[in-house]
């Protein structure tokens, strides 16, 4: 089953998957690969085209939580109804992820500040690909992909 996992954003998401992303990838094992690019056209194709290619499959995108401007989720909401879509037109299940599901998963205990599950999240996915993950958002998308994998994949 492919399975993809997106950290949303509305300018550089990041997308990990267990399949070929064809791009020059952010982080590349045998098992995982993540890609951070930008949500423009380009970008909305190269999701398209994934889809088309790899699914049907499944793709987990954390969702939003509350932010203190409207404005904010607004705009973080609008893309990330642009990131599904390319999926949900070619039957990919959709499976949406609150950050503090996944972070609890991951790292069990006291609740962390953002900051301290950020620092959390890069060393944890710096430890699943043995390599250093220096960017926030790639380390979440390989946690979320992760999450997934061992606690909802049957």
């Amino acid at each position: 089953m492919n399975i993809c996992a997106i950290d949303p954003s509305s300018k550089k998401p990041v997308i990990a998957s267990n399949f070929e992303l064809y791009r020059e990838q952010n982080v590349e094992t045998d098992s995982l690969q993540a890609y951070k690019f930008k949500l423009d056209a380009d970008g909305l194709y190269y999701l398209i085209e994934l889809a088309q290619s790899y699914g049907p499959g499944i793709l987990i995108i954390e969702d939003q939580m509350f932010h203190n401007s409207a404005h904010t989720l607004k705009i973080i909401a609008q893309a990330a109804g642009m990131l599904i879509a390319p999926f949900l037109a070619y039957d990919w299940e959709i499976i949406k992820v609150q950050p503090i599901t996944w972070q609890c998963a991951l790292f069990p205990g006291k609740r962390m500040k953002r900051e301290q599950s950020k620092l959390k999240a890069k060393e944890y996915a710096s430890h699943l690909v043995a390599a250093e993950v220096k960017d926030e958002d790639v380390a979440d998308a390989i946690c979320i992909f992760d999450w997934y994998r061992k606690h909802r994949q049957a």
